[in-house]
């Protein structure tokens, strides 16, 4: 192997200390269950116009990134950044150096995910018996309602690119009925 300087493997992305809860109670009819999962240690490079502001002198910026370099801001977290990359020579050529992988780029991709929360109420017997049911439960279900994780909005902590869509949220209403 050449001589690699000063560099060295720096991040782990594979996701460790997976885990997963659930629960369940149930109170006089009531009942209310919950699943959560998350993973407790992973770190992510994040690249390309999510990661970095105005990678093309057409490209969006998003509220996350204004915190850049200029004279008046040089303690900024993202580099200079420069009207065009395509071709940076001479004082102007570090743009591509700049976001080389490195441990200050390097985010926590650890999360947990409420995946399912449920709540329902069985009516007593006595109620049912009078409308000839054995048993009516009415309940609302929540599945995916919000992953807590401390990326920028819009990049999902358990993918290894951007781009994807997000995970839907679904909220149901529903009865169920014996008779």
């Amino acid at each position: 192997m050449d001589n690699s300087g000063d560099r060295k493997v720096i991040g782990n992305s594979r996701r460790r200390y997976l885990f997963g809860i659930n629960g369940n109670a149930s109170y006089k009819g009531f009942d209310f269950s919950f699943a959560l999962s998350g993973v407790g240690k992973r770190d992510r490079d994040i690249t390309g116009a999510k990661a970095f502001p105005y990678q093309g002198q057409f490209d969006d910026m998003f509220r996350h990134q204004l915190y850049y370099w200029t004279p008046d801001n040089q303690d900024a977290f993202y580099p200079r950044l420069y009207g065009d990359n395509s071709n940076f020579s001479g004082d102007r050529g570090n743009y591509a150096h700049s976001r080389k992988r490195q441990t200050k780029y390097l985010r926590d991709a650890s999360y947990l995910r409420i995946n399912n929360i449920s709540l329902g109420y069985t009516l007593p017997e006595k109620v049912t018996d009078k409308i000839n049911f054995n048993k009516i439960r009415i309940f609302v279900s929540g599945e995916n309602l919000h992953t807590f994780h401390k990326l920028p909005k819009g990049i999902l902590p358990d993918v290894n690119t951007d781009g994807k869509y997000p995970i839907m949220k679904n909220i149901a209403f529903g009865a169920q009925l014996s008779f």
